[in-house]
């Protein structure tokens, strides 16, 4: 084992409890805040869902929170992110996806290492879009899509970007390769002293919503 290799692994391994442990202490800090903020966003729902689609728009809101706020601070290894986020989906059956989008080079400053990646578009922004596969347990990634529509079907990331706010949206129409549903995103912005980066967000397909609603 060479000493680059091992000073690489090193760091990776330094980088990744250093990222588990900020959310963390972040998560148990700024509970009681968490808690208002979650109550806020989502009495815009209070009055269109039943109390137990409003604890998944809760928890929905309590993890895209929470998962974003470590990235304020730090920039782990994009690959280590999405193994992050494909557990997160993998263990949550009603979230249908956990994505994230960041403006040109505002994740580490490394989108020119990363064009055309997988999870990446043709400049290398970092915009990863992990979902559920259909098979129980699994999870599937590509690069999310429609963050960029001027026509309503992008405000899930235009509205967050141009007001640096959470955000709960309204049902809108989703299409994909293998996927037309009419879906709900839960934002929460990256930002810093005001200044935008990215977003976080969870997808809930409205019909399992409606699903639940019923029961």
């Amino acid at each position: 084992m060479s000493i680059r290799f091992r000073i690489s692994l090193y760091l990776s391994i330094v980088l990744f409890l250093g990222f588990s442990f900020l959310a963390v202490v972040n998560s148990v800090i700024s509970y009681d805040n968490l808690k208002s903020e979650v109550e806020s966003n989502s009495a815009i729902t209070s009055e269109r869902w039943s109390l137990e689609v409003k604890d998944t728009l809760d928890s929905a809101m309590f993890y895209a929170r929470g998962f974003r706020s470590p990235l304020i601070f730090t920039s782990p290894p994009r690959e280590s992110i999405i193994v992050s986020i494909k557990e997160v989906i993998e263990r949550n059956p009603n979230f249908f996806a956990l994505w994230l989008v960041f403006e040109t080079n505002l994740y580490d400053g490394k989108d020119s290492q990363y064009k055309n990646a997988f999870a990446h578009d043709s400049t290398g922004r970092f915009i990863p879009y992990v979902f559920q596969s259909g098979e129980k347990g699994k999870a599937l990634i590509r690069s999310s899509i429609g963050y960029e529509n001027q026509d309503g079907t992008g405000d899930f990331y235009q509205i967050p970007k141009k007001k640096n706010i959470y955000y709960v949206s309204e049902p809108y129409r989703y299409k994909s390769e293998n996927i037309d549903t009419m879906m709900i995103s839960i934002v929460a912005p990256i930002s810093k002293d005001g200044f935008f980066r990215g977003a976080c967000g969870i997808d809930l397909k409205a019909e399992e919503l409606q699903k639940n609603s019923e029961k």
